[in-house]
């Protein structure tokens, strides 16, 4: 009978709010909106979070689905012994992976072996191999990153830039009360240096991102190759 009036309020709040409701083997509850069933998975986002990330559930986990419109399916168990979750810390979306020997480019990040490294991990495991062409590039990689952080030096440049045009044209009154301005070449140069230096200290860690990507994978896909 308990059995009875918790699915009765169920459908009832789904018929209301437009919501699927997910209840797992452990009776645990997810309110969510299901987007896709396959044989072994099932897609949702959370009902609060309509445009959040896409969370993926093993049938195996799962006991019921009651849609929004009151049908509801029972959900038969599936095999997950040939499948390994890992956890991508930003948004806590689970994705399915192989397990397998080879390095994966995932962003920032890297997978491997099931697991998610950082870019400083991956680059020891890399170096661990004791090949001096991966050695290489991770070499390029590292110091690529260090000229990247150049774009920071745009703030105080620009705030220069501008302190220096400022004091660069210096006013004048004689006896009269009239005024005259004088430029001092030395102090404008200097405050136009800033202010160049200022816009293209960004461009330039742009380019250096780009190049410490593209070693960090030239390294990765030599790895993939050799071992």
């Amino acid at each position: 009978m308990k059995n009875i009036i918790f699915f009765c309020c169920i459908v009832f709040f789904n018929s209301i709010l437009a919501q699927d409701t997910i209840i797992k083997s452990d009776n645990a509850i997810i309110i969510a909106k299901v987007s896709e069933i396959n044989s072994s998975e099932i897609k949702y986002k959370r009902y609060a979070f309509p445009n959040g990330p896409t969370y993926i559930e093993l049938k195996s986990n799962v006991k019921m689905i009651v849609y929004a419109n009151g049908v509801k399916e029972v959900i038969s168990a599936a095999s997950d012994s040939q499948v390994n979750m890992k956890q991508y810390t930003n948004d806590d979306y689970f994705k399915p992976v192989p397990l397998g020997k080879k390095i994966e480019v995932d962003g920032n990040r890297y997978a491997y072996k099931g697991n998610v490294y950082s870019e400083r991990k991956i680059q020891q495991l890399l170096l661990d191999k004791k090949d001096k062409q991966i050695a290489g590039y991770v070499a390029r990689a590292k110091q690529a990153q260090k000229l990247q952080y150049i774009g920071f030096a745009a703030i105080p440049l620009g705030v220069a830039g501008l302190l220096l045009a400022e004091n660069a044209v210096t006013t004048r009154y004689d006896v009269n009360g009239q005024y005259s301005t004088k430029t001092n070449g030395n102090i404008a140069a200097l405050s136009v240096i800033c202010i160049g230096g200022s816009i293209s200290c960004p461009i330039v860690s742009g380019v250096f991102k780009r190049k410490r990507k593209h070693y960090n994978t030239e390294a990765v896909n030599l790895y993939n190759e050799r071992y």
